[in-house]
């Protein structure tokens, strides 16, 4: 299969033309007459029926509904620091979720102004039936002249390395020899080579500051594929934005092409255009000359921001492209490339089944506006009629000066009595006041806006209307606010910040530390997931703030109740972080916008834990305790000096004792030794008196031997 030549430049801006003219929402089409009709109604415009002589007031619903309900929609979105909420897909996504979702709220309230965009888009919606955000990545530059003085060559050098530098302009002057910095042999010459040179340099400095911008598109500058039922399902997408000439000069366009581009006049402003900006019809054309005719740059041109997907490299695959076009009926490229998706996010109030555009909340109360300033109308000429009445009179028998002259206490001159009749004008307030408590019912139903939200009825200040029965009658009534308020988180709102995100991720080259919860935090989102489930955090559905804040309340008392009885120990199913969120979010139902002025978040290690202080009777048992404790210690003392003392006297007594019985016993051993001395001689001179009777019988025992041998 032959490979399909690839879009030409001349094809793609036809199918631009194209894009543009067959859009929905293009110039004479019914959805602008739809807007068109809708904010004439919100600016309280003429209807067109109003007849010379009557009344010409103008009942203004179609204004008070959309400015009563979108308090209503923009505090649950508002309320709190965090509009959404990025839920992990993985467990290795845990911290990366959290970190998303801190910046990505940061993005949008912080570097942008986000309750004014939720606001814009809301009220875009409620009134022409479409807000449309936009999500883009800006590097604006920042260029600011600077001059530098009395510079060395080595100084100046250094200046122009700097990448964001550009000299504009350098001279120099020679150094004189006799400033007193060298002797008089010792003087170099004075060369800019060798950098002895004053030189005076004028650089111009340019600072590129990326950001993630978030703004919202007027309705009738948004095009969109006439068959789309949605955004996805589109082909065509484009956004209109007035520049001047010297806008696209700024944004790095050449004059040559800028000049080719023809600006815009009277036709490129639709009605809702001209009514949205307040801009009379007769601003245009006529001898007058504008801006332009005295400063060329101040030459006013639109610009269209396509997406098309269209098989722009003949693979057979359409892919999105960013096509930049400048004009009106005839347009001129000057940029196209190809991205990932178109930058767009919508929400619709009230959407219709298999249809991009819905109605809005106008639709619904345009019959109402025109039913109630009928009835307005004609209960005021019936009022004016019944005090002015008018009068039957015979003709040439009356003065007519006198009839016309209706004053209190006047004087009608007629010639004959009777000549002047009353015309009883029947009075029809109290039909019409009725009809108008009708309309007002038709138009709660119809939108869920009510006296009773808006604190209008002093019906429900009655002491016979409980509190019960008000707030049923509130609820119903907010449900369809808060239905409108689900679609609008669910859709365009997550798709914005689906789309935040993945603009920061791909955008975004290095870490940025921003300050959040009063810490300077490091945010790195190059490496984070773009495919987070999306939560939006609004408290829809749950009932007004006082439910909220009791509810709040009874939480808080029932974790202070399981703390005191469980502690908050691992096995504890309340935590430190339980309590702390519940304290932020009731100090956020009560309008206050920073908790952390009045509670500090919880470390999670638990390193933050205070030692536990006992409470004042705590304090007093202990103290008890101690003088107790004190008394003890003071007697313990006591026994055992006294217990010394008797220790002491004892081992005196004993050591006379000791010394007594030492000399008693060495008198003992004296004695006993004297007398063993005695005993000793005593025994010698007794056993030398044996060994003499034992040598004498031994003799005795030899004779008698010698004698019996004799014998």
């Amino acid at each position: 299969m032959a490979k399909r030549k690839k879009i030409t430049k001349d094809t793609l801006k036809s199918i631009v033309a194209d894009g543009i003219r067959s859009s929905a929402g293009y110039y004479g089409g019914e959805l602008q007459r739809r807007r068109e009709k809708a904010l004439e109604y919100y600016l309280g415009y003429p209807m067109g029926t109003e007849v010379e002589g009557r009344s010409t007031v103008i009942s203004t619903d179609v204004m008070d509904t959309i400015e009563s309900m979108l308090p209503s929609l923009l505090k649950p979105f508002t309320g709190s620091g965090e509009v959404v909420k990025f839920e992990p897909v993985g467990p290795e996504d845990e911290e990366t979720a959290e970190q998303a979702t801190k910046y990505c709220n940061y993005v949008f309230l912080k570097d942008n102004p986000g309750v004014q965009i939720l606001h814009e888009a809301f009220k875009d919606a409620l009134l022409s039936g479409i807000g449309i955000f936009k999500t883009y990545y800006e590097d604006k530059k920042d260029v600011t002249s600077e001059t530098y003085e009395n510079l060395s060559m080595e100084e100046v050098t250094l200046l122009l390395a700097d990448p964001e530098v550009e000299a504009v302009e350098h001279s120099y002057e020679e150094a004189s020899a006799d400033l007193g910095l060298f002797g008089d042999d010792e003087a170099p010459a004075s060369t800019p080579e060798n950098g002895y040179s004053g030189h005076t340099v004028k650089i111009r400095r340019t600072k590129t500051k990326g950001r993630c911008v978030v703004e919202t598109v007027a309705p009738e500058d948004f095009y969109i594929e006439r068959k789309a039922r949605t955004l996805d399902e589109a082909n065509f997408i484009a956004s209109r934005t007035r520049y001047t000439a010297s806008d696209l000069t700024a944004l790095g366009y050449k004059q040559s092409l800028i000049d080719q581009i023809p600006a815009l006049d009277e036709e490129d402003f639709s009605t809702e255009k001209l009514l949205r900006e307040q801009i009379d019809d007769s601003d245009f054309g006529g001898s007058h000359t504008g801006p332009a005719d005295h400063d060329p740059t101040r030459r006013e041109i639109w610009l269209y921001d396509c997406y098309v997907k269209v098989d722009r490299n003949g693979d057979g695959i359409a892919e999105w492209v960013r096509v930049l076009a400048g004009g009106s009926g005839s347009y001129l490229i000057l940029e196209e490339e190809e991205v990932d998706e178109p930058p767009f996010s919508t929400i619709v109030p009230i959407p219709m089944p298999h249809r991009f555009f819905g109605m809005s909340i106008a639709d619904q109360t345009l019959m109402i506006q025109e039913t109630k300033t009928a009835l307005i109308r004609n209960l005021l000429d019936n009022i004016y009629l019944a005090n002015n009445q008018r009068h039957e009179v015979v003709e040439g028998m009356v003065n007519m000066e006198d009839m016309l002259n209706s004053r209190p206490g006047g004087v009608v001159r007629v010639k004959n009595p009777g000549m002047v009749r009353e015309m009883v004008t029947q009075p029809v307030g109290n039909q019409i006041l009725s009809a108008l408590q009708y309309a007002d019912e038709m138009k709660e139903v119809r939108t869920g806006v009510t006296k009773h939200s808006q604190g209008l009825d002093q019906d429900s200040l009655n002491p016979n209307q409980t509190a019960t029965g008000v707030q049923l009658m509130l609820t119903m009534s907010q449900q369809r606010i808060e239905m409108i308020g689900r679609l609008f988180a669910d859709g365009g709102v997550k798709d914005l910040f689906k789309k935040v995100l993945k603009c920061v991720s791909k955008h975004q080259n290095q870490e940025r530390v921003i300050r959040i919860n009063n810490n300077w935090v490091p945010m790195d989102p190059r490496n984070w997931n773009t495919e987070y489930d999306v939560t939006v955090m609004v408290g829809l559905g749950h009932g007004n703030d006082e439910q909220r804040q009791m509810a709040l309340t009874n939480i808080l008392t029932a974790q202070k109740e399981l703390a005191a009885n469980m502690g908050f120990d691992s096995g504890s199913i309340v935590s430190r972080q339980n309590v702390y969120s519940a304290l932020t979010d009731l100090v956020k139902e009560g309008g206050l916008e920073n908790p952390d002025k009045y509670f500090t978040q919880p470390a999670p290690d638990g390193s933050d834990i205070p030692e536990p202080k006992p409470d004042a009777n705590e304090m007093f048992m202990q103290a008890q305790m101690k003088i107790e404790s004190d008394k003890l210690v003071i007697k313990r003392e006591e026994l055992q000096a006294e217990h010394q003392l008797k220790m002491m006297e004892m081992e005196q007594k004993l050591a006379i004792e000791r010394e007594k019985i030492s000399a008693d016993m060495e008198q003992t051993a004296a004695k006993i030794a004297a007398d063993a001395e005695s005993g000793s001689a005593k025994l010698e001179v007794e056993a030398g008196l044996a060994r003499e009777r034992l040598e004498h019988q031994s003799l005795e025992s030899d004779k008698a031997r010698v004698t019996d041998g004799a014998t």
